[in-house]
């Protein structure tokens, strides 16, 4: 059976009231996408998990970043680690081929400690 695309709206700003009012989705995901920082979403899945994540477009190409889970940071904190992915990409960077190049490392990493 095909996933079905996202269900995603524009709450204008974020807020607490928002974020507590979201209904845990049956199928897929919902996005909700905040209209005052460009590519901040709150994303809640059908376990009910609640990540925080920048999607936009680097170079071109659609980028989906998970920035932290809701639990982990505050709504304030996760907007200005979006407003931090946007400013590396206002100065030339790839905020997502860098955090990807890390996970690569890391795995690596333990891979070699672990043999």
């Amino acid at each position: 059976m095909p996933k079905t695309q996202p269900a995603a709206y524009m709450a204008g700003r974020i807020t607490q009231r928002i974020i507590d009012a979201v209904k845990i989705p049956t199928d897929g995901q919902i996005l909700i996408r905040d209209g005052e920082v460009i590519g901040f979403i709150l994303r809640v899945t059908t376990n009910g998990c609640k990540t925080w994540v920048w999607d936009r477009r680097i170079r071109g190409q659609m980028r989906r970043i998970t920035i932290a889970r809701y639990t982990d940071l505050s709504l304030n904190e996760a907007r200005a680690e979006a407003l931090k992915i946007r400013h590396e990409i206002a100065i030339g960077a790839d905020p997502w081929e860098h955090r990807f190049c890390l996970v690569l490392c890391v795995r690596r990493a333990s891979m070699i400690h672990s043999s």
